[in-house]
């Protein structure tokens, strides 16, 4: 799909009484803490007094996340802080994202009207820039737009205190503007349409909360079955702990030796077809988030035989309460009609102050280029670690382990970390050192070697910061020659 942004058509300093608003009303103008499937996703940064101009999110640390399924923030007085999330009226910014459909194609015209800086990106294009600290100015741009799948995001920062304003219109073709409202622009089910008395006789179970893509189908059904035509790990890591919501990264490795690769034609080619699922379910086994992706590759002889000797990696953030959960995940291999899944139970723990991640294996480091959006909790710097979900290792492994250490900012000591080396559930080595300054984002990412020797281990990591201490660990084994 081609993408051409056009802007800016206009610019308009709107005076302040052209859009005055009652800021007296429940709940907070940016949005709640509520999750709405579908709909806007927004992490909440804090900035430094100052800030000028939207800053690089990847070099932040979300303070918390709002929802909203329409930005429509009329220029206001504000007063009321984002309860539950930040207790700031001034300098702080929200990143808004979210998936959207085009049903009718063609030239879409957008409007964005803010106080302070907003950007308007479609498809990773800036479509509308009105970045700076101003008062409410409205700006005007366009783009063409096919059908299908599309990624909106709405960049914003409020400075000095007290207006705000945030507004996204949209006019289709032959449309008139109006509000954009995230319900307008859902994926429709490739499926019939009901009556009233079949939905009504439809029994309650088979009732989807969130539409299915028809790939999503074959898995879900493996689901359902807990399908185990062939083998595959699977395993979640805790990142960025919060006391409302935390990181959590859920990975999947899929040996190549499962997956059948059907030759086409006679130029050595072969096809790979690849569907993955996952559900997030809660403690009551309602779906509280789902992830899935669809891969068709084609890979020459030459590449196929190297790829036999690995894994297919996948990995996904998510953003969960504090609370108990299961993730179900499906992997279907469509050429060979076959199929596998997995459960596993994911705890999430409300924390304050010092943080740590999940203390992870290494199966290497890969070299990464771009800034990238600051959601993968497995990059740091120009660098980006795959995790290794196998306990067993082969007798020349050298193994590392990577985690993430998250320092009280409040807290004017610095931070330290003990290591500690285990085996047989005795301590037979440790150390304590000194970290070394957190980065941009306020995150001090590690790696370090592990035990290379034959026999079972066990890493564990404590972080340590002013009298708070947190622990976390990972075992594994190398067998003997």
């Amino acid at each position: 799909m081609s993408v051409k942004a056009a802007w800016v058509l206009a610019v308009l300093a709107l005076p302040m009484s052209t859009y005055i608003k009652d800021a007296r009303k429940e709940g907070n103008p940016f949005g709640g803490t509520i999750m709405i499937p579908g709909c806007f996703r927004g992490p909440v940064y804090h900035l430094q007094p100052g800030t000028e101009w939207l800053p690089k999110f990847e070099r932040l640390r979300p303070v918390g996340t709002v929802y909203a399924c329409v930005l429509d923030v009329p220029t206001q007085s504000y007063m009321n802080p984002i309860l539950g999330v930040t207790d700031r009226i001034e300098w702080f910014a929200i990143d808004y994202q979210a998936d959207f459909w085009i049903h009718n194609p063609g030239r879409y015209r957008f409007s964005l009207a803010s106080d302070d800086g907003s950007i308007l990106y479609i498809d990773g294009h800036t479509v509308i820039n009105n970045d700076g600290q101003h008062a409410t100015v409205q700006l005007f741009g366009e783009t063409q737009l096919e059908s299908g799948k599309h990624q909106i995001r709405v960049s914003y920062f409020q400075g000095p205190r007290f207006e705000v304003a945030l507004m996204l219109s949209v006019a289709g073709p032959g449309e008139k503007m109006h509000a954009f409202d995230m319900r307008d622009f859902q994926e429709r089910p490739s499926v019939t349409a009901l009556t009233e008395d079949e939905e009504e006789a439809r029994p309650i179970l088979t009732r989807e909360a969130t539409p299915v893509k028809a790939f999503e189908v074959a898995a879900l059904k493996a689901l359902e079955s807990r399908a185990h035509d062939f083998d595959y790990l699977a395993a979640g890591f805790r990142f960025r702990p919060d006391a409302i919501r935390s990181q959590y990264a859920v990975v999947l490795q899929v040996p190549a030796t499962a997956i059948q690769a059907t030759p086409v034609g006679a130029q050595g080619q072969n096809r790979l077809h690849v569907t993955l699922v996952g559900q997030v379910k809660n403690g009551e086994g309602q779906v509280v988030d789902k992830f899935s992706e669809d891969f068709r590759t084609l890979v020459t002889d030459e590449r196929l035989a190297l790829l036999r000797t690995s894994t297919l990696n996948y990995s996904r953030a998510l953003s969960l309460e504090a609370g108990k959960y299961t993730v179900e995940t499906a992997v279907v291999d469509r050429e060979g009609n076959r199929s596998g899944t997995k459960r596993f139970p994911v705890e999430i723990r409300p924390a304050k102050g010092l943080g740590l991640s999940s203390v992870i294996l290494m199966q290497r480091v890969e070299p990464v280029t771009g800034a990238g959006d600051g959601t993968d909790p497995f990059r740091f710097e120009d660098r980006r670690v795959v995790p290794e979900l196998a306990a067993e290792l082969g007798p020349s492994a050298q193994p590392q382990v990577y985690f993430v250490v998250y320092p009280d900012k409040w807290k004017k000591e610095a931070p330290q970390i003990r290591v500690e080396i285990l085996t047989g559930g005795s301590v037979v080595a440790q150390q304590t050192a000194n970290l070394p300054a957190p980065d941009a984002s306020g995150t001090i990412a590690m790696t370090i070697a592990a035990v290379a020797a034959p026999g079972h281990w066990e890493l564990r990591i404590t972080a340590l910061q002013g009298g708070d201490a947190v622990t976390e660990s990972v075992k594994y084994a190398i067998v003997a020659p």
